[in-house]
């Protein structure tokens, strides 16, 4: 998945989320998120988040290869119970839902990750979705379309947007549709690789 769809999938992961956080810190939350959804991919020395933290990208990806250490739930769940006992809820909790959506989107690519990390090295993975292809362009329009259903419903949009209730309705049917169409093409590679 592209560094746009981790980004997008860390603001949807905060929207559907969004009900099990105090409204007052739902923006930064989600800012969090967004930005941490980049974080496993330091491991890449060209992903967008490498490329600005230069060496400690090299040294990561050196260490630990793509997919390695720093894609898994381990590492992401003592970090967050560290930060929780030292910063500020909203800062543990965006990080944590941000690195864990990024863990999720890397699953439905054919290398998966290492859910199980330590116990096996084994890549797990949902689906054999390309990353700039077909599939991952419909992940992407419909977490918009989850993202913003969900914060419409949680009430933190619709004060300043004013959001006219029939367009709405469009555009989640849309939204839904897509999800669908999507949800029957992921059923089908999953199939296929069932097959296999």
């Amino acid at each position: 998945m592209t560094y746009k769809t981790h980004f997008i999938g860390g603001i949807c992961a905060a929207a559907l989320t969004s009900t099990i956080m105090p409204v007052e810190s739902v923006v930064l939350t989600t800012v969090v998120s967004a930005v941490s959804a980049l974080v496993p991919d330091l491991d890449i020395e060209d992903s967008k988040l490498g490329r600005k933290a230069g060496v400690v990208s090299k040294g990561i990806s050196r260490a630990f290869g793509h997919r390695g250490f720093f894609h898994t739930p381990i590492l992401y769940i003592v970090i967050y119970i560290l930060m929780n006992m030292f910063l500020p809820k909203f800062l543990s909790l965006g990080f944590l839902i941000g690195t864990m959506s990024h863990l999720v989107l890397d699953s439905f690519n054919y290398k998966g990750i290492m859910w199980l990390y330590p116990l096996t090295k084994r890549h797990y993975h949902i689906a054999s979705i390309k990353t700039r292809g077909f599939g991952e362009t419909m992940f992407l329009i419909a977490m918009v379309g989850l993202s913003v259903y969900a914060f419409v419903k949680v009430g933190v949009a619709t004060e300043p947007m004013n959001f006219d209730v029939n367009t709405l309705k469009n555009t989640f049917s849309v939204v839904v549709e897509d999800v669908k169409t999507l949800s029957s093409n992921v059923v089908e590679e999953v199939k296929v690789n069932l097959m296999k």
